[in-house]
């Protein structure tokens, strides 16, 4: 009777101790779980619904009905046509990402090879390329804004260059200086992670490479490091497709809403235009979502079926 009950109070504090378990989970999950269901499932659907309607200037959406169901999309390409603002942005986020890919990756590269070689400067190579990760993103934009509008135009007036412009309010030249601080930026962390898929590399597959003539650093960065670390690039290059039409490159840490309007791009005029935009320009926002999603997704899937196709180490 007493080894009953002894079994009866360990089965007891077994299935307690499931149960509390069970209930710290769900207790841990449960927060996410419905900022989840509030900002994307039902923002998700909320956007595709207000993509079909009309919003007063109180926030009242109306749907549209069938024989006006696509009016709002006809007005999205209309202002691409007519090169308003909104083509121009559009044109600025392909190009950014285009600029950004054909420079910063050979770039990131470079110098992933050279802190992991640790050659002379490699540390100064790992600060510099860290520094921006290290600094809040919009202290050291502050901070860079500050050099771009004091010392560096001082220092071109000393050098002989009289009335040298303010290259960020210069709509000549912000562009190519904002593209220049982002792949500043971003060269920590895409470094980080080429350098230690280049540290992963087997020893034994460099020794063997240089028996087989690999004699030199170029030699053994294009055809030995890089082949072998093609599955980062993979992962980096879809992980910024996805981006491609979300991210404002900056323009807000710089500009906040004054940007000049040659240089904005679809992440900047999503959130510029939702900011100052009344209700009744939601509609638009809404269409822009929807159909740069069904633009990013065929391209995301197509890069990656290329890179899975072409993937040394996959052969």
């Amino acid at each position: 009777m007493e080894k009953n009950t002894i079994k009866e109070r360990t089965a007891r504090k077994k299935l307690t101790y499931k149960r509390n378990q069970y209930l710290f989970a769900c207790t841990l999950l449960i927060f996410p779980i419905v900022l989840f269901l509030i900002f994307f499932v039902y923002g998700r659907f909320y956007s595709i619904f207000i993509a079909f309607s009309e919003v007063d200037f109180l926030g009242n959406a109306t749907f549209l009905g069938l024989d006006r169901l696509f009016e709002n999309f006809e007005r999205f390409f209309s202002q691409i046509e007519s090169g308003a603002l909104l083509g121009t942005s559009l044109l600025n986020s392909l190009k950014a990402w285009l600029i950004a890919f054909l420079i910063s990756n050979p770039l990131y590269y470079i110098f992933s090879y050279f802190i992991y070689k640790k050659t002379k400067g490699a540390g100064f190579f790992q600060i510099m390329t860290m520094l921006p990760q290290m600094i809040s993103s919009l202290i050291f934009a502050l901070v860079f804004k500050q050099i771009v509008n004091g010392p560096l135009i001082e220092i071109m007036n000393v050098l002989g260059q009289k009335d040298f412009p303010n290259l960020l309010s210069d709509s000549t030249y912000a562009f190519e200086l904002v593209m220049f601080y982002n792949i500043w930026v971003s060269f920590g962390i895409s470094v980080v992670f080429y350098a230690n898929a280049m540290t992963g590399v087997s020893p034994e597959i460099i020794e063997s490479a240089q028996l087989d003539g690999v004699w030199n650093m170029f030699q053994e960065l294009f055809y030995i490091l890089i082949p072998l670390t093609f599955p980062t690039f993979k992962t980096l290059l879809v992980i910024g497709l996805t981006t491609i039409f979300t991210t404002d490159y900056g323009l807000m840490n710089f500009y906040m809403y004054g940007a000049p309007s040659e240089i904005w791009n679809m992440g900047y005029y999503i959130v510029v235009k939702t900011y100052n935009s009344s209700s009744t320009g939601y509609p638009i926002l809404a269409v822009s979502g929807i159909l740069l999603s069904l633009i990013s997704l065929p391209i995301v899937l197509g890069i990656k079926k290329l890179t899975d196709k072409i993937d040394p180490i996959s052969d």
